[in-house]
């Protein structure tokens, strides 16, 4: 009797229990955000108090709630503390695991709603990829051996549902925990090629998922014998009912192109035509088309030989680019440049372009390319000389050896359009100089300066312009000067200067930016010829400075501190350093404001560097008040990479990356963008100051070697590497200026960085 008592207690406490955490789970869910923050804190303490108790209590309310959304629910959170790095499940009884595996395997097989079966799925397959690459454990063997006989049971279901959530189940075992898949490769095989031919539109997109986890699984020599499947796999693009049917398709071949595009050779044809045919197909929508010309340039990418093979490769992917440009939104305001990033197309089609440049051969290129982009430059549509201009800009990239014997034609070609009665053609064209001056330098500035150079400046002068056009004739010349020889441009600065002081009354600040940049290579090119301009441009510089301030005046001040920087280092130290000091003044007072922005921040390094190189010893008695603050910069912590389920944390300068890594699932790179930037500049600038001021800069020598060392592997930004290995040799030199011969500093250094 006394047995029995305790029993039945136990019981009730057990029914108690799993009450109070049924209204917790309930209440995870809840859109009230104080009740929604109870519940969670109510289930973090069932969690301690449990133990690893607690998932069974979860996968108990998943089976038997009669709620759909709780027992939803409660899979999710079995899932989410399943896969926990410091997880519950392993701390869990076998017998407790047996009971969850066994639970849900009962609920795949039932009559749930579609969306308890697929988080079922996920669960299954997360738990069996943690437990099956430990397969040869007796244990684990037996806890799972009715899962392969379920799978290929319901696989042939009268169940959709069922159907789908066998291939969500395989893909995740596929992807990590192969080695339980090879022993049953046979019927999955099978399986899949079912499901690739499944009458059902979602069961055919989770087989073909399955399908591209289990090639990219396989070894080499074992894909040859799944060939077969290339053609099915096609069907089911061809068989898709909807936009989100065909996007999913191409998401699951790009991946599959990414790692493995060699198993489709000799099907490449098929798969050219059928994508060509997506993305030409007017009843989709336009980015349901992108995808589909994302899978050829994912091929072009990943497989070089294969479609530079193919004859038909150039003429299609060129001619894709050519209509995603035409299919410009004129409905947004084009005036307004921050709309370029609401022109999905374009954006698209450009970055396609540039990637084409490197994927095509030179003469793919230029045979197959250039005519088809002359007929466009030839219409009477202007969209499509719009898109002939932009597309030219970016295919000549990275083939200008090539290239740069047709340039003549080019220029003839497109130099009419500078007149274009069209604005936005006009603007292609001035953007197709700019990238020209860039891509071709110094040659195509000698061969063509004497009409450039007037042509800018007459645009320059001309009041009926919109300032977009304005805006990328600045950069046209800011390009143009920063990779001429200087006797190229001599003759030709009083008017350069002139236009710019001009077109600098009364705009707006994105002119205003592109105008200083400009200057800047006006400067850089004139170098001390600058001199007679000096007068002319810093009062309005430093004016910005000490005037303009909030949000949307960071840009301007960052580009006029560059632009001070640069007229400094042109005009010499005679002529700036009174400037200079009253810049250093304002500016290490200006830091110190709370208000002041990450991009801010980094300008004025900039410029303290500019000006350290200019004043040099000069600048010693500011390094003091410098190099502690770019220290704690080259210091700070900058990025993480967490699981996908872990909670953000709630900053907003960080930015959010989702990877999917084969073999360790959907990750977050958590970088701070801002912080990476002050990092990385604070890195260069104390480079820069440890070259120009080496004698003020020695006693910080022994901190910023500890920075140099530990950055040379910095694994987020290439260019903090860099400064970082840049510093090391600079150090080196430091010490040895700065001390006597023999001394025990540069030994005790050399030996701690090396």
């Amino acid at each position: 009797r006394s047995w029995l008592a305790r029993l039945r207690m136990a019981m009730e406490d057990q029914q108690r229990m799993l009450g109070a955490l049924y209204e917790a789970v309930r209440g995870t869910m809840n859109s009230v955000n104080e009740t929604r923050k109870k519940a969670e804190e109510q289930l973090q303490g069932f969690r301690k108090q449990t133990g690893p108790e607690f998932l069974s209590y979860l996968c108990e309310i998943a089976k038997s709630a009669k709620e759909i959304d709780v027992r939803h629910q409660a899979l999710v959170l079995l899932r989410n503390n399943v896969k926990r790095k410091i997880t519950l499940w392993d701390k869990t009884s076998s017998e407790a695991q047996s009971f969850i595996t066994s639970s849900l395997l009962q609920i795949l097989v039932s009559d749930s709603p579609g969306q308890i079966i697929r988080s079922c799925g996920s669960v299954i397959s997360l738990i069996a990829s943690r437990d099956l690459p430990n397969v040869k454990e007796t244990f684990v063997a037996e806890k799972w051996e009715d899962l392969w006989e379920t799978l290929f049971r319901m696989s042939k279901s009268a169940n959709e549902t069922h159907r789908a959530a066998v291939f969500l189940v395989l893909a995740d075992l596929s992807e990590f925990a192969m080695p339980s898949v090879v022993p049953h490769a046979a019927p999955v095989r099978e399986a899949l090629y079912h499901g690739l031919s499944d009458e059902n539109n979602e069961v055919r997109l989770a087989a073909l998922r399955s399908t591209v986890s289990l090639l990219l699984a396989l070894p080499l020599a074992d894909l040859e014998g799944m060939k077969g499947c290339i053609p099915i796999m096609f069907q089911v693009l061809s068989r898709a009912v909807d936009d989100e049917a065909i996007q999913s398709a191409c998401e699951s071949l790009i991946k599959m192109v990414d790692f493995r595009g060699h198993f489709f050779k000799g099907s490449f044809r098929e798969i050219l035509s059928t994508m060509r045919q997506i993305a030409h197909s007017e009843n989709l929508q336009w980015e349901t088309r992108r995808f589909a010309f994302d899978v050829l340039i994912a091929f072009g990418r990943r497989s070089k030989l294969m479609v530079r093979a193919d004859k038909e490769y150039p003429s299609t992917t060129i001619e894709l680019g050519l209509v995603f440009l035409k299919a410009f939104d004129t409905d947004l305001d084009w005036s307004d440049q921050e709309n370029d990033d609401d022109q999905d197309n374009m954006k698209c089609a450009l970055k396609s372009f540039s990637k084409l440049s490197d994927i095509l051969t030179d003469e793919s290129s230029i045979e197959v390319g250039l005519p088809m982009i002359h007929k466009y430059i030839s219409s009477a549509n202007y969209l499509e000389r719009f898109a002939g201009l932009m597309a030219l800009s970016k295919l000549c990239q990275g083939l200008e050896s090539k290239w740069v014997d047709h340039l003549e034609k080019v220029v003839e070609m497109i130099f009419p359009f500078f007149g274009d009665p069209e604005p936005l053609v006009q603007w292609a064209t001035i953007n197709c100089i700019g990238e020209f001056c860039e891509s071709f330098e110094p040659s195509f500035q000698e061969k063509f300066h004497s009409v450039l150079i007037p042509a800018l400046i007459t645009i320059m002068d001309d009041d009926k312009l919109v300032a977009r056009i304005h805006i990328q004739a600045s950069k046209a010349i800011n390009l143009l000067c920063a990779y001429a020889e200087n006797d190229i441009v001599s003759p030709h600065l009083d008017q350069l200067a002139a236009v710019l002081l001009k077109r600098l009354q009364n705009s707006d600040y994105p002119l205003q930016v592109t105008i200083f940049l400009a200057i800047c290579g006006l400067a850089k090119n004139a170098d001390s010829a600058f001199s007679k301009y000096y007068d002319v441009f810093i009062p309005g510089l430093l004016k910005v400075l000490e005037t303009a301030h909030g949000p949307k005046a960071v840009e301007l001040r960052c580009t006029a501190m560059q632009c001070i920087g640069i007229i400094g280092q042109a005009v010499g130290a005679d002529q700036f350093a009174e400037n200079a000091q009253q810049i250093m003044q304002g500016l290490l007072v200006r830091l110190r404001e709370p208000e002041v922005s990450a991009d801010e921040k980094d300008s004025t390094y900039e410029l303290f560097g500019r000006i350290g190189a200019v004043m040099g010893e000069r600048f010693e008695g500011y390094l003091d008040q410098i190099v502690p603050e770019l220290v704690k910069n080259a210091n700070a912590e900058t990025g993480s990479l967490i699981d996908y389920d872990e909670p953000t944390p709630d900053d907003p300068g960080l930015s959010v990356m989702v990877v999917d890594l084969r073999g360790l699932g959907k990750k977050k790179i958590l970088m701070n963008c801002n912080v990476m930037l002050l990092k990385t500049t604070s890195v260069h600038m104390l480079y820069q100051f440890c070259v120009d001021v080496p004698k003020g800069f020695f006693k910080h020598i022994k901190e910023v070697a500890n920075i140099a060392k530990s950055l040379v592997n910095f694994t987020y930004d290439e260019h903090c590497r860099r400064g970082a290995l840049a510093l090391v040799p600079a150090l080196l030199k430091c010490a040895t200026e700065s001390t006597s011969k023999g001394s025990k500093i540069v030994c005790e250094l050399f030996d701690y960085l090396f």
